[in-house]
């Protein structure tokens, strides 16, 4: 045989190897293909029967064989519809795991979630979601109709006070002061007969021995306590300095509880180098070297919980019984006048009253929300509190929409983590919204 025959014998046998393995390949393909298909087959006629459990065990056959996202469809509806409520969560989260780019699973999972109202599982499969690109209309809708789903720990504390750097001052007893971390956890002891808000560095409370001091957040004194002054009250220390109440007068004093300067009939918290005082039933500024900024006095300079006056260089005087803004040269900002008002925790909207109903401002005194509540509260973190017929909710910065319907006889300003203190008539309980605290 010449070489040219040679050559075409081997490429003839070549291409029979390839036509017998194609063919071997075909046959065994077309073998598992009748199989997969007589297993998805069974799988539904078990279904329609309601043999659930025999079904499930053919799709799973089914699935070993040929895995797709399709098929894992079919068998999510197959246990959701079945009520194997735990093979359809265990199966979605498997299937998220062998497709994590796919939005499917995650949606499944969250509309699950939300159903049985386990917005902790349900907020935690959207961040997940999110960490790993993951975005579609139904997510954001789902996101969008439970952002603002809540749950409620039941403290019963008997007063509370504000949150401040991360800690709030609570009351459980006549006389018993403690503080609690943004969840409610308590942080220190109820030790106390009296307490302040934290800085970010002391907290101003009154020992059951007696006598005021500064503490840090672990409880350990910062300051001695001031038993020789008989001190009754101590407000927020801020710019090295607070006001300290002694001998029916307030005065401003250094940690060490050292006189600095003044004798007021009220005192209030540094912000921003000024304070607001009280002297012979007038109000008006003082500088942080105790001079008073500008010729003016007022019948009252509002304050808050804190004692603080001024936030983004404004703050509300009244005068001839109506209130109105003030810059920190103590002169007056726009037209402006209202009956009531709340001060401004931020530079977000502050509350006021036209005498009938609640409104809310800008720091330029512009009307952002018009005057529609029976009584309000200054944005904070995003959130105001607003009340009608004597029952508080709050509304959201973005829109100014209800978002928390009203249904608390009081409540207090939310903290950047998404908790705040309500309360049901029985008691300070601690609101979560589980969207922050992911």
């Amino acid at each position: 045989m010449g070489k040219g025959s040679m050559k075409l014998a081997v490429v003839a046998a070549l291409v029979l190897m390839l036509i017998g393995s194609w063919y071997t390949m075909f046959k065994d393909g077309t073998a598992e293909h009748v199989e997969y298909e007589n297993h998805i087959a069974v799988a539904r006629d078990r279904a329609d029967k309601k043999l659930y459990e025999e079904a499930y065990d053919s799709y799973k056959a089914a699935l070993s064989m040929f895995d797709s996202i399709e098929l894992r469809e079919e068998i999510a509806d197959f246990c959701k519809n079945s009520g194997r409520t735990e093979d359809y969560v265990e199966f979605c989260a498997e299937t998220a795991r062998k497709y994590p780019h796919d939005p499917k699973s995650y949606v499944r999972m969250a509309e699950y979630y939300s159903e049985a109202e386990n917005y902790f599982m349900f907020f935690s499969t959207l961040t997940k979601a999110e960490k790993r690109g993951i975005r579609s209309a139904e997510l954001d809708a789902l996101e969008a109709a439970y952002k603002y789903a809540f749950q409620i720990k039941a403290l019963g504390y008997r007063d509370v006070r504000v949150f401040s750097n991360g800690l709030c001052a609570v009351r459980r007893g006549a006389d018993e002061w403690g503080f609690t971390d943004l969840n409610g956890k308590v942080q220190l002891g109820f030790n106390y007969t009296a307490a302040g808000d934290y800085t970010g560095y002391y907290i101003a409370v009154e020992h059951r021995s007696g006598g005021y001091a500064l503490i840090d957040p672990t409880g350990r004194e910062k300051s001695k306590p001031a038993e020789t002054l008989h001190v009754e009250d101590c407000l927020f220390l801020f710019e090295d300095k607070m006001a300290v109440k002694y001998g029916g007068k307030y005065h401003y004093c250094d940690m060490w509880f050292n006189e600095l300067f003044g004798s007021y009939d009220y005192a209030g918290t540094f912000s921003g180098g000024l304070a607001a005082v009280k002297e012979d039933d007038r109000w008006y500024v003082i500088d942080s070297s105790g001079n008073k900024v500008g010729e003016k006095s007022f019948e009252e300079i509002k304050v808050d919980e804190k004692g603080v006056a001024f936030r983004n260089g404004v703050a509300f005087a009244k005068e001839n019984g109506k209130y109105f803004l003030i810059d920190t040269s103590a002169n007056r900002v726009g037209n402006g006048e209202w009956a009531d008002v709340d001060c401004f925790n931020s530079n977000q909207p502050a509350a006021v009253s036209n005498g009938q109903k609640w409104g809310f401002i800008d720091t330029a005194g512009n009307v952002v929300l018009d005057y529609s509540y029976g009584q309000a509260r200054s944005f904070s973190n995003g959130f105001a509190a607003v009340a009608e017929d004597g029952k508080w909710g709050y509304v959201i910065i973005e829109d100014y929409s209800l978002k928390i319907d009203y249904q608390f006889v009081d409540a207090k300003d939310f903290s950047a983590s998404g908790t705040v203190y309500v309360s049901r008539g029985t008691g300070w309980d601690l609101l979560e919204i589980y969207s922050y605290n992911q």
